[in-house]
This record gives C-alpha cells, structure tokens and sequence, in this order.
C-alpha cells in the first residue's frame, strides 16, 4: 500500500480521550509507519512504502491521515473479509467472495454492517442447525464472547418468531453497548495493549452511536499521543 494513493481529506476532528493527531519527529516516523504496518496490516513494510508515507509525513500529512488512509485501504479491508470468514464461517473465502465483499465496503458498506450480514447468512445459520436459539447463542459467543444467557434467548428468539430478519437481531446485539464496547476493547488492546477506562469506554460508545465508523476509531487510535508514545519512543512536539 503506496502513500501516493492513499491519503484522503482529513476527517472531522474527534475529541474523545484526548486522542488528537501530533506531529512526529522525522527520526521516529519509520518506527511509527512499521509498527501501523505490523497492527494493521499484519506484515513488514518495503523499503519503497516507508520512503513513500515517511515523505508524505515530511511534507505534512498527518498521523491522523496515515492511519485512516490504513485503515481505508484494500488490504485492511481484505484482511478483515477473510478475518471473518475464518472466525464466522470457518473457512476461507474464495477470490470472487473477496472481489464482491470488497466491493461493498468501498461503496460505503460499513465492517458492522458485514459482519451482521455474515451472522444473518444461511451459511451461518445452518451451523447452528438452522435451530433459532442455537443461532442466537451463536452470536452472543461471537460478538459478546460468551453464551447467551436464558432471558436473552428467550427474548431475541420471540422477535425471530414475530418475523424480525436475522440482519436486524445481529445487528442490534452488535450495537448493543455490550457489543460495541467489545469492538472498543478489541481495539485497545491490539494497538494500546490495554483495556479502555470506564469514561474512554463511555465516550467512544457515544461517538459509535453518533456515526462514527470503526475504521475512523481504530484509525483514531492508531494516532493518538499514547500510541505515538508506544511506537516511536521520542517524545512529540506540536
């Protein structure tokens, strides 16, 4: 992934947790562009990538930027497809299923809005023995990362029964504060090796529910004070 591609205009500002873009000192730029590199994209960068996003920097584009432009791009996009056919359906997609999912993320279909399509899938649901409480249970475990609980059983399997979509039950549990704060957590401790506090967990839950998507938070995340702090060992300057 080439920086001369990838950089968009600069989103709207997000005041949550402090985490504000900061300008890197050039010395620290490569072990900050390494480190999104192995997060994000789970791989080592060529020498030609950091020469070309180390002098995108130089000539002023953001931490914020960078990570967006990350977190936009094809490959991240490709390695969450392929996360979730491997994690939701236990197996990997093939080339055409990559190219069409793809394609709707780049259209503006967002990763919650996927992942609730792969729960709601027949695929899926025939994992769980196209059994109704089988499958919510499945998705609890999922998404929540435990077992559906006697009430909730109960009560999404009647909303099933009344003639609610799938879609809409996966979609409502992965909107859930429970499930968004599991999305929230995830990508703490991928990028900050922590769990959020109770007030940074409260205000991305209400920046979520504002719109804001998980790639923006992730990428959020990917340039704040602290995690500059982590990957570059320098400190910051304004």
């Amino acid at each position: 992934m080439s920086a001369a591609s990838s950089v968009r205009p600069r989103a709207r500002r997000l005041e949550v947790e402090n985490l504000e873009d900061r300008c890197v000192p050039a010395v620290a730029t490569t072990h900050y562009l390494q480190a999104l590199y192995n997060n994000l994209l789970h791989r080592v960068p060529s020498s030609s990538e950091l020469a070309g996003w180390a002098g995108a920097m130089a000539a002023g584009v953001t931490p914020g930027q960078v990570a967006l432009a990350f977190t936009t791009s094809s490959e991240f996009r490709t390695d969450q497809i392929v996360a979730d056919y491997n994690r939701l359906l236990s197996r990997s997609p093939s080339p055409q299923e990559v190219s069409g999912w793809l394609g709707q993320l780049q259209s503006g279909m967002t990763e919650q809005q996927m992942e609730s399509a792969f729960l709601a899938s027949n695929e899926f649901f025939s994992r769980f023995g196209n059994d109704t409480a089988a499958w919510v249970n499945g998705v609890y475990v999922n998404v929540l990362g435990r077992p559906a609980d006697p009430t909730g059983t109960a009560v999404w399997s009647q909303v099933l029964l009344g003639g609610t979509s799938r879609q809409s039950v996966a979609t409502a549990i992965l909107q859930s504060p429970e499930g968004e704060g599991q999305t929230i957590a995830s990508a703490y401790n991928l990028l900050l090796h922590r769990a959020p506090d109770a007030p940074s967990l409260g205000a991305w839950e209400a920046a979520l529910n504002q719109g804001l998507s998980t790639e923006q938070m992730v990428a959020t995340i990917a340039s704040s004070p602290e995690y500059l702090a982590r990957t570059t060992s320098f400190n910051l300057v304004e």
